[in-house]
């Protein structure tokens, strides 16, 4: 009759929690559930004030499956969505997503990196590998080297326009030969590619010289 109510009033409970919340109504422990603890507790779950024992359920499922720590678990985004446990590792091909119906408990699917399509596995190794963890300390390495040269090229920039300047005036350097414009396009052009949301930023600056120049000419 309680586990009745209880669906009645929170039918998003996972049949594991029932459990627990039975064991948290018997405030004496008399191993009896009084009146007025239902009452008490099917209030606390009318108000939404349970959801610590729905979560302890479903951290439970993902124990049980593996997941014993490590991960991050999601709670249903609307009613009848399930709940979303991932792992979090330090490869991409460790990677594990487990959805738990939100009503029964019941696992709704358990998948593991290689499991994944093709763009999630590519979103995967990316992050991983951006991070510097995919591939070990060489990884690690990569990427430091990448920052420091961020950083360099905020220092150089400046300095080299500084240096090419025309005739020591604040004014744009000569342009430079064809060889370096070249070179310069093909390092600009393999960069975008490899990363495109550099590259949109170097094409929007590009747009706007574009529309500036024709600006100053009409």
């Amino acid at each position: 009759e309680m586990e009745a109510a209880l669906r009645a009033a929170r039918p998003e409970i996972p049949a594991e929690a029932v459990r627990a919340l039975v064991e948290e109504a018997d405030e004496d422990g008399s191993g009896e559930i009084e009146k007025g603890e239902f009452s008490r507790l099917l209030k606390r779950q009318l108000r939404g004030d349970g959801d610590g024992a729905f979560l302890d359920a479903v951290a439970e499922i993902a124990a049980r499956r593996g997941l014993r720590a490590g991960y991050q678990l999601f709670l249903p985004a609307e009613p009848g969505a399930p709940y979303l446990v991932t792992a979090m590792t330090i490869r991409a091909d460790d990677a594990r997503a487990i959805t738990i119906d939100a009503s029964s408990g019941a696992v709704v699917q358990d998948m593991e990196w290689r499991q994944f399509g093709r763009g999630a596995q590519a979103v995967e190794w990316g992050i991983a590998t951006h991070q510097g963890q995919q591939y070990g300390e060489a990884n690690r390495l990569l990427m430091l080297a990448g920052c420091l040269c961020l950083l360099l090229l905020c220092v150089t920039a400046p300095v080299l326009w500084w240096k090419r300047r025309r005739d020591g005036r604040l004014s744009a350097p000569p342009a430079a030969p064809p060889g370096a414009r070249r070179t310069v396009a093909g390092l600009m052009i393999a960069l975008g590619a490899l990363f495109p949301l550099t590259g949109l930023s170097m094409l929007a600056a590009l747009a706007g010289e574009w529309i500036a120049g024709r600006l100053r000419r009409a």
